[in-house]
This record gives C-alpha cells, structure tokens and sequence, in this order.
C-alpha cells in the first residue's frame, strides 16, 4: 500500500531526495571552508605577523609578579618584557621604604621604584627598554612590604 504524501511520493523517494539535498548543502558548505583557507592563507604575511606579535607582546606586558617580606631583601628573580609597566608597593612599617630594579645579569641599578617613609602604598609607572632578567632590591626597615609588577 502506497502512503499519501505531498506530491504523491512514496517515503522513501522522499528520503532519496532529502539525501541529495544534504548532500548539496554539505559540499557547498565545505567548498565555502575551504576557500576561506585559502584565501586566508594568501593574507599579508606582514600584517598577520604584526597582529599576532602585538597581540603576544600585550599578553607578555601583561604578567603579574607579586613579592612579599620583611625588612631588607632582593627578591627572586623574574623576567620583564620590554614596555610599559607598574610598580605597586604597600610598606607597613615606620622606617624607609627603599626599592629598586637591578639587572640581573650584571646587578646594575635600572630604575628607582619607590623611596617613601613611614607606612603608606605607592604606585609607578616605569619603563623597560629591553627584555631581561631582573630582581627588586627591597629595604623597608623593620616594616613588612608587598609588591607587584605588571
């Protein structure tokens, strides 16, 4: 027995028919994936490439170093990108709180990054010309000190 459908079609012509539809929608779907790689692939090489070194020079820029002590101690050593960065410090104590940036590599002193007395936070904007090595040089007295650099 023949069931009554549009057109007067049986199920399985129906079937047949939306088969052949899914079929044009999937390679035409693939054809569009796949000229998009292609066209993609024939992007600027130097566009791509400056978008995607910003874009890791902000996620560099953008790591956090936190320190914590008590008195006079350099820290461990940490690495900075070369940009923009903050220093951020909250000394709880009555004495000087003293801290500078020293390479690493060489212990020079590369910026001065707070000299303040007594309990207090501060905060500084600095800047680092190259990508190096480098630890604070911290002297806060008897005071407890925190610190982070981004």
């Amino acid at each position: 027995m023949r069931n009554n459908n549009q057109n007067g079609k049986s199920m399985l012509e129906r079937i047949k028919g939306n088969t052949k539809i899914a079929g044009g929608f999937l390679a035409g779907l693939m054809l569009g994936i796949l000229l998009g790689v292609i066209w993609g692939a024939n992007e600027s090489p130097k566009g791509s490439q400056a978008g995607s070194k910003q874009a890791r020079q902000d996620e560099l820029v953008a790591v956090r170093h936190t320190f914590s002590g008590h008195s006079q101690q350099k820290t461990r050593r940490f690495v900075l990108e070369a940009g923009r960065h903050t220093f951020e410090g909250r000394y709880r104590g009555s004495n000087n709180f003293i801290v500078w940036l020293l390479n690493w590599e060489n212990g020079a002193k590369v910026e001065l990054l707070t000299n303040i007395a007594g309990a207090d936070s501060v905060s500084k904007a600095f800047g680092v010309e190259k990508k190096g090595r480098y630890i604070l040089n911290v002297d806060a007295g008897k005071g407890e000190w925190e610190i982070a650099i981004e």
